[in-house]
C-alpha cells in the first residue's frame, strides 16, 4: 500500500511526478487520509517547484493535445527562478498547491475554447473546400471564401474568453501552436486533421496576440518607472522591448528561452570580456577604456554597419544585431552604450542630423569626444561633427551635440523600423509576417505618442494582423 511507504520514500515518488501533479492531485483527492498524506509528504517548495515546472512562458516542448503537464530538464535552476517568477510570485496566493491546480482549470478552459473554435472553423472551411471541387468556375472567389472563417476568430467569444485568461493561457496555447500532426499537408482532404491545423492556427495568432499585449504592458511599465533608472538602463530596456514586439509568429513558438534573458546574458559575457581585457593591458582613463571596448566589439567580434542591407528591418533589433553583427548606426550606438554602462563607464547617444554617436568624456583631457560606431569606432572631435551636419545640409546648433533623451532614443528606433517596414514592399523578396510586423511598429510608435490610450489598444483587440 502506498500509505504505508514512509514519508521519505513518498517525497521521492511525488518528486518523479514533477511533469504530472494531476496525479499527485488526484491521489489527494481520493480520501481524507490520502488528502492528509499528500500535505504531509508535499512541502509548498515541491508544489512551487511544480508550478515553476510546468509554466515556462515559451519553452514547451511538442507534445500530444490531450497532454497537458510537461517535464523540462533543460533550464538551469536560476533561469528558472527569472523566468517562472510571474507564475507564482507575482500572484496573492500563498498556496503553491492552490495555484497549481487554478492554472491547470484554466489550461482546461484554454483547450475547450480552441477545440470549440477550432470546429466551427474547421466546418466551414470543409464545405468551402467540397463546394470548390464541385464548382471549378468558382475558384477565383475560394480564396476570400477560405480567408474568412480565419478572419472571423477575432469575433468568436471564445477567442475573447482566451485573451482575458491572459498569460495563463499562453503556454499552453503556444504548446497547441507548436503540436505536429500527421498528413497535415493533406489537412484539407480530411476534415479531422484541417481541424487540428486550424486548432493550430487560432492557438497561434491568439498567443501572438497575448505576446503584443503584454508588450505594451511593459512598455507602461518602463515608461513609468523610467525616473528611477540611469539613462542607459531605460535605453536597454527600451531596445529590448522593441525587438520583442518584434518578434514573429515563428520566432515566438521556437522560443526556446526568453529573447530579453538570452540578449542579456549575451550583452554580460561581451562586457565580461571587455572587462578582462581592460584589467589585463591596466586601462584606466574612460578613453581606453572605450578603445578595449571598441577594439573588442567592432575588432575582434567584427561589430559593423550594414551597408549591403541597410534598410533591412532586423537592423534596428538588438537581438537580430547579436546574431548578424550588422546594424545601422542607432543600433550599434545602442549595443555599445549597454557594454559600457556594465563596466560603469558612462557614454551618451548623440542624434547628428542623419547620423547617430556616441558621446564620452576624456578624463585625461577634460574634453568631450566622440565614437562612430558605424565606421569601426572611430574617434572623433567637434568639428567632424559639425562636417557631419553640413554633409546633410543643416547649419549648425549646439543642440546637435545634446544626449537624446531614452524617449527620444525610442522614438528614432521607432521612426528607424518604420521606415524600414515602409521600404518592404518594393523589396525584391519581403520577410514573413511582414503586415503585422509593420502594424505592431505602427501600434508602439502610437502608444509612445499617446499613451493615454495603451488602455484603450488593451481591449480594442486584436493586436496583430
Amino acid at each position: 500500500m502506498i500509505t504505508e511507504l514512509p514519508f521519505d520514500v513518498l517525497r521521492i515518488v511525488f518528486h518523479c511526478l514533477l511533469d504530472d501533479p494531476v496525479s499527485i492531485c488526484r491521489f489527494e483527492m481520493t480520501c481524507r487520509s490520502n488528502c492528509q498524506l499528500v500535505r504531509n509528504s508535499c512541502s509548498p517548495e515541491l508544489f512551487q517547484e511544480m508550478l515553476n515546472f510546468r509554466w515556462r512562458t515559451g519553452n514547451q516542448k511538442n507534445y500530444s493535445i490531450d497532454d497537458i503537464l510537461l517535464s523540462f530538464d533543460w533550464m538551469e535552476e536560476k533561469e528558472m527562478e527569472h523566468v517562472a517568477s510571474w507564475a507564482y510570485h507575482k500572484t496573492n496566493h500563498n498556496n503553491p498547491r492552490d495555484e497549481l491546480e487554478r492554472r491547470y482549470k484554466r489550461d482546461q478552459i484554454a483547450i475547450q475554447c480552441v477545440n470549440e473554435m477550432a470546429e466551427i472553423m474547421a466546418t466551414k472551411l470543409f464545405h468551402i473546400k467540397k463546394s470548390a471541387e464541385c464548382d471549378s468556375s468558382s475558384s477565383s472567389s475560394t480564396m476570400k471564401d477560405v480567408l474568412h472563417p480565419l478572419g472571423e476568430s477575432w469575433n468568436n467569444a471564445n477567442w475573447t474568453l482566451l485573451f482575458e485568461l491572459r498569460l495563463d493561457a499562453y503556454d499552453i496555447l503556444k504548446s497547441i501552436a507548436k503540436t505536429n500532426h500527421h498528413h497535415r499537408h493533406h489537412a484539407i482532404n480530411d476534415k479531422d486533421v484541417l481541424k487540428q491545423n486550424v486548432r493550430r492556427f487560432v492557438s497561434a495568432r491568439t498567443a501572438a496576440s497575448m505576446h503584443m499585449s503584454q508588450c505594451l504592458m511593459e512598455w507602461k511599465k518602463i515608461t513609468s518607472s523610467s525616473n528611477d533608472e540611469c539613462r542607459a538602463t531605460q535605453i536597454e530596456n527600451f531596445a529590448l522591448l522593441v525587438a520583442k514586439a518584434q518578434m514573429t509568429p515563428l520566432e515566438l513558438l521556437d522560443e526556446t528561452s526568453p529573447m530579453e534573458v538570452d540578449v542579456t546574458k549575451h550583452l554580460d559575457r561581451i562586457a565580461d570580456k571587455c572587462r578582462t581585457t581592460i584589467t589585463n593591458t591596466s586601462s584606466r582613463s574612460n578613453k581606453e577604456k572605450i578603445l578595449v571596448i571598441s577594439e573588442v566589439l567592432f575588432g575582434e567580434m567584427g561589430f559593423a554597419g550594414n551597408n549591403e542591407d541597410y534598410y533591412n528591418y532586423k537592423n534596428s533589433l538588438l537581438n537580430h544585431l547579436l546574431k548578424s553583427k550588422k546594424g545601422i548606426p542607432m543600433t550599434l550606438a545602442v549595443l555599445f552604450a549597454c557594454v559600457a554602462r556594465r563596466l560603469n563607464i558612462v557614454t551618451d547617444i548623440i542624434g547628428l542630423p542623419g547620423h547617430v554617436v556616441l558621446g564620452f568624456f576624456d578624463d585625461t583631457t577634460s574634453k568631450q569626444l566622440y565614437l562612430d560606431v558605424y565606421r569601426g569606432g572611430k574617434i572623433m572631435q567637434l568639428e567632424e561633427c559639425q562636417r557631419i551636419s553640413s554633409s546633410y545640409g543643416f547649419a549648425w546648433d549646439d543642440n546637435f551635440i545634446r544626449p537624446l533623451p531614452p524617449l527620444q532614443v525610442y522614438t528614432r528606433i521607432l521612426n528607424n523600423l518604420i521606415n524600414c517596414h515602409g521600404q518592404l514592399p518594393v523589396l525584391s523578396a519581403p520577410p514573413l509576417f511582414r503586415e503585422t510586423l509593420a502594424f505592431q511598429a505602427r501600434q508602439l510608435m502610437l502608444a509612445h505618442k499617446m499613451p493615454y490610450i495603451v488602455e484603450r489598444m488593451l481591449q480594442d483587440r486584436p493586436l496583430t494582423m
